[in-house]
């Protein structure tokens, strides 16, 4: 009875009320601002006891419980406990905590710029909190600084067989080193690298795998005895978000030749790069090199970039050059046809450009002081399933030898795009040496070509194209900012746990794919060589920072030496890698 009489009393209040405020409104619109013109009957509002359940009310679903917050992997559901309060700024309605703007503390941690009017000093707050961003990462509040520790390993093991070509003695014909077998670290770094002050940047890492070689005046490229030794990859220091230039930086550095030789190997499709990396864009220095670089983006959404550099053109792997010479101009311009991120489509296409100084020239005498060998310039190709560390132990399968050149242009075009779960790759690059002296004296490891002779217009050049497809529907990332393939992340990562009443699983990520590759080193009669080849791939990503290769590779092999001992044949090349970066 008193409940009826309370809900009648609150139904006619409610009425009362409504009229009243047309009364004082006729053209419809309350005091308030809410519209009255129309009445519309309430519902009965009905006061319930704790103790009495309402009807219909049923226990939740385990569905609801884990929507409320708990893991797919445990076995108990959340306990209930009363809802989160508003917090400061914000207001708590029947429909959800609203937003009403964001705290200053809120805007900062957000990445808020410390270089504005209303923000802090730069530098005042220097905290710092970590988090998990493919490696460990520190950064303070506001993100004006910036610290990342890693590292990578890759492990491989290969395996081989030839035809009698390939398989003659390596000085006379035969792939030099001989192939066999390995299992070995294939890199090795560690790395730190950030940001400090909001405008400078910084990246230092060091490489433990590798055999040391030099190619200075005094050596030619041999496996002395002293390696390995700890050698700089990217060592640099930069500075960002400069007017018109963008960003610059100064130490050692990827040079800028060509999408596959800037893309990581972190991120590369198959094990090795292609056949006109090792020839052209990376030989010798581990596709590293001191100087000085601007990059910048251009037009909506960064859709262009474009970078300029200087460098000194070493064949060390220790940034280290003796000489005011040997100097590389270098540039690339780079530009999406298509960008739809949305829909994980984008097209790019690049063109670069290098003009080199020859390194120091090298000198070689026999017995009786007579001059057997000179130059600064050597073009080789090793395999794209390797069989030991970087270093002499290599087999090299296309090589001109030690020649003498002043200076070399290297053109590269390039194209890259995704399309949902496939992507495609592809680069030409050709070399053009205007003046080169052949060999002073034969031999047997070198490709055919006339005896200390004058060749001019040398062209050299070579090719892939590349299609990777994702097995379980995955694209390619695209870095803008420096206008590179980035890391594949799968849509789920491989796991393999005990659940509540079954095996809970996932696969990871799997992709497949096919390259043809193709190197030729024979023009006007300097013929180094000239190779085919096709790999197959299959890919499988354990997560973003882990993943497993398996490579079968195919090369046929054209190559006479200097003894015109003939040493073409095919090679057949199994590799897998566990590669893990964080």
């Amino acid at each position: 009875m008193n409940r009826s009489i309370v809900r009648l009393a609150a139904g006619l209040a409610i009425a009362l009320a409504s009229l009243t405020a047309a009364a004082l409104d006729p053209g419809g619109s309350s005091i308030a601002g809410v519209a009255t013109a129309t009445f519309e009957p309430l519902p009965l509002i009905r006061f319930q006891s704790p103790e009495d359940p309402a009807e219909g009310d049923s226990e939740q679903t385990e569905d609801e419980k884990l929507s409320q917050g708990e893991s797919a992997l445990t076995d108990d559901a959340l306990t209930g406990r009363a809802g989160p309060e508003a917090p400061e700024g914000r207001t708590l309605t029947e429909e959800g905590v609203q937003d009403r703007g964001e705290t200053e503390e809120e805007e900062l941690t957000q990445g808020e710029s410390s270089l504005t009017d209303d923000a802090l000093t730069v530098g005042a707050d220097v905290k710092m909190l970590p988090e998990w961003n493919n490696g460990l990462e520190l950064f303070s509040t506001n993100r004006e600084f910036r610290l990342h520790i890693g590292g990578r390993l890759q492990y491989d093991t290969t395996s081989f067989t030839a035809g009698p070509g390939p398989n003659l003695p390596s000085n006379n014909g035969g792939v030099n080193p001989r192939l066999a077998g390995a299992t070995n670290a294939r890199r090795g770094r560690l790395r730190i690298d950030g940001q400090m002050y909001e405008t400078f940047e910084f990246l230092n890492e060091w490489e433990f795998v590798q055999e040391q070689y030099l190619f200075t005046q005094q050596q030619n490229i041999s496996d002395t005895a002293d390696g390995p030794l700890p050698a700089p990859t990217e060592c640099w220091f930069g500075i960002t978000k400069l007017p018109w230039i963008g960003n610059v930086r100064v130490g050692n550095q990827n040079t800028l030749t060509g999408l596959e030789h800037i893309t990581s190997d972190r991120f590369t499709n198959f094990m090795e790069r292609s056949y006109l990396a090792d020839a052209f864009t990376m030989p010798f220095n581990n596709a590293y090199a001191p100087g000085i670089e601007i990059f910048n983006n251009a037009l909506e959404n960064d859709r262009m970039w474009w970078g300029f550099g200087a460098f000194k053109n070493i064949y060390d792997i220790y940034g280290f050059s003796n000489t005011a010479a040997a100097n590389s101009l270098q540039g690339r311009v780079t530009g999406l046809l298509i960008d739809e991120p949305e829909r994980n489509r984008w097209m790019h296409v690049g063109f670069c450009v290098d003009w080199s100084q020859s390194a120091n020239p090298i000198v070689a005498t026999n017995a009786a002081g007579a001059v057997t060998e000179q130059g600064g310039l050597r073009y080789r190709v090793r395999n794209n399933i390797r069989n030991g560390a970087p270093g002499s132990f290599n087999s090299i399968l296309a090589d001109t030898g030690i020649i003498n050149a002043d200076y070399t242009t290297l053109l590269t075009a390039e194209y890259a795009a995704n399309f949902g779960p496939l992507s495609m790759q592809a680069e030409w690059t050709c070399n053009i040496v205007p003046k080169v002296r052949t060999a002073l004296t034969p031999n047997g490891t070198y490709g055919s070509q006339p005896v200390n002779t004058v060749i001019s217009n040398l062209f050299y050049q070579g090719a892939y194209c590349e299609v990777m497809y994702a097995l379980t529907g995955e694209g390619r990332a695209y870095n803008k900012r420096l206008a590179v393939l980035d890391r594949f992340v799968p849509r789920s990562n491989f796991h393999v746990v005990k659940g509540k009443k079954r095996i809970l699983s996932s696969p990871g990520a799997w992709q497949v794919g096919a390259r043809y590759d193709w190197v030729n080193l024979n023009d006007k009669g300097l013929n180094g060589g000239m190779l085919n080849g096709m790999t197959l791939g299959l890919n499988w990503i354990l997560n973003p920072n882990a993943r497993v290769y398996f490579n079968y590779d195919f090369c046929y092999r054209n190559f006479v030496n200097m003894n015109n001992v003939n040493g073409s044949g095919g090679i057949n090349g199994f590799g897998a890698r566990l590669a893990m970066d964080y």
